[in-house]
């Protein structure tokens, strides 16, 4: 008893070695057999090559995804500390400017009180004009102050426009790669 397979798996019988004898001496039918053999072959090599492409292409796929949700988060962090930083600058700016107004104003008062005692008094005259020079200097400081923040906020801003155009390159760039690896499908 002997265990043996044709070519093609099937278990042969007793005419096994006739079956084999008559192939290779017919060259047309060992011909067509081994085409066969060589296109199922060829067949299946196409589908193994396709395999690594198609796990390559399914990273890329994966990563495009990653990217394109890191640029989105990176994004509205970007808006969120720039809103943050914009509103945080406006109200010190507001600040200062609000308090620079009242000690204006209350300058501006006292300044007028110096002026009708002067009438009164000649050394309280100057007195109050030394309060007055002083309080303009806290004024221009103030001013001069407000002057910095409002440069700071527009530093902010343009910061803020800058983080902007950039993530819009980015999604940009990123809509390209993608449009385009989807374009090489």
């Amino acid at each position: 008893m002997s265990i043996s397979n044709n070519i093609d798996g099937s278990v042969g019988g007793n005419n096994q070695l006739l079956d084999f004898i008559s192939l290779v001496t017919n060259p047309k039918a060992y011909e067509a057999k081994i085409k066969t053999l060589q296109d199922a072959t060829e067949e299946n090599q196409k589908f193994v090559e396709l395999i690594a492409p198609a796990t390559e292409i399914l990273d890329l796929r994966d990563k495009l995804k990653a990217d394109k949700t890191k640029a989105a988060t990176a994004l509205e962090e970007a808006k969120i500390k720039a809103d943050a930083t914009v509103k945080t600058a406006q109200a010190t700016a507001d600040a200062i400017l609000a308090e620079a107004k009242a000690k204006a104003e209350r300058l501006i008062i006292e300044a007028q009180a110096a002026a009708d005692d002067a009438k009164a008094a000649q050394s309280e005259a100057r007195k109050s004009a030394n309060e007055v020079k002083k309080a303009k200097t806290d004024y221009d400081n103030l001013s001069a102050s407000l002057k910095d923040q409002q440069a700071q906020l527009a530093k902010t801003q343009a910061e803020a426009d800058a983080i902007k155009k950039e993530v819009d390159a980015d999604r940009a760039d990123l809509i390209a790669k993608h449009t385009a690896f989807i374009k090489s499908l």
